[in-house]
């Protein structure tokens, strides 16, 4: 992008969208729950998981509509397909011209272009062979979040470490990135393993099995009992309470991670190798009210670590002539 203002507007656009997209997502759940509160078509056996609650809602209120199925699966369809192409398109771009004409710089423009149609192929082939290992998963959203937390958490992470802590270095930073990566995949594998294996406790809302809008499948529900301990009543060991913290707190676990391993390993660093001398950074990349903050409660350490704004060196400097 140009410049900086056509950034924060891009950013600002962006956050709008997903703002109002997961406004719409909260509305549709609760849509679907009004729906069935007191039918659940888990229990009945309709449905195998609840990711097809949205679509078997949709049939159900649009059997006296002919057509109006039709369109809202082609929608569905349409938008993720979109998706999916936008995603791969992204991905080439970044890999061919970020990359590849980065470590092969006299390479021409013809064969840039194949490489960028070979990544295209390559990576579409690659989620095509991942839906068969997703559909084995069960409900695709707590995987996704897990997934995106180990990756887009580390990430907001180690900007948050840049802009905020100037004792960060890039060795720590690389290093805490990688571990809070690590860790997180390790713990969404277990989360996997765990609840595949019926260890974590179920603390889904009870809902009514009595389901009128499906008679012909209430036979399916006659062995189904109803729960008579809740789940928050009964004890479990310190690994499954760890094991159940909610899918959607992964990101801010992996960020918050990431800035404490981060710090800690620059510090490590930094301790075993005092010889080597390290460049002073810009104060115009700190977080304006932190890096106050920091002059305030560190002023030494800023001296030697923050190249102090333009405008307050040369105050210093006049004060040292006179």
């Amino acid at each position: 992008m140009p410049n900086l203002k056509v950034v924060r507007k891009a950013q600002i656009i962006a956050l709008t969208g997903n703002i109002v997209f997961s406004i719409l997502c909260m509305l549709a759940g609760l849509v679907v729950y009004a729906r069935f509160y007191n039918c659940d078509p888990l229990k009945q056996k309709v449905i195998t998981n609840s990711d097809q609650l949205l679509p078997i809602l949709a049939m159900e209120t649009s059997r006296n509509l002919p057509g109006l199925a039709g369109i809202f699966v082609g929608g569905l369809t349409s938008a993720s397909l979109s998706y999916v192409s936008g995603a791969l398109s992204g991905l080439s771009s970044i890999l061919t011209y970020d990359y590849i004409r980065k470590w092969f710089p006299s390479i021409k423009d013809e064969k840039l272009v194949r490489c960028s149609k070979a990544v295209i192929v390559a990576g579409g082939c690659i989620c095509f062979g991942l839906v068969f290992l997703v559909a084995k998963m069960g409900n695709i959203l707590p995987v996704t979040a897990s997934i995106i937390g180990a990756i887009v958490g580390p990430t907001l992470g180690v900007f948050s470490l840049g802009m905020f802590f100037p004792w960060a270095n890039a060795k720590g930073a690389l290093t805490g990135t990688l571990t809070a990566v690590t860790t997180m995949v390790t713990f969404a594998i277990g989360v996997f393993v765990a609840k595949n294996k019926m260890l974590l406790p179920d603390e889904k809302l009870h809902l009514s099995a009595e389901c009128p809008a499906f008679p012909n499948y209430n036979e399916n529900i006659t062995s189904i009992g109803v729960a008579t301990e809740h789940w928050k009543d009964k004890e479990y060991s310190p690994i499954v309470q760890l094991l159940s913290i909610s899918y959607l707190w992964h990101p801010m676990i992996s960020a918050v991670l990431t800035v404490i391993l981060g710090l800690l390993f620059s510090f490590i660093y930094s301790w075993c190798d005092k010889s080597e001398e390290r460049k002073p950074i810009k104060a115009e990349l700190l977080s304006p009210p932190l890096y106050t903050l920091w002059k305030i409660l560190f002023p030494t350490s800023m001296t030697r670590l923050v190249l102090p704004p333009k405008d307050e060196g040369e105050e210093e400097k006049m004060e040292t002539k006179s």
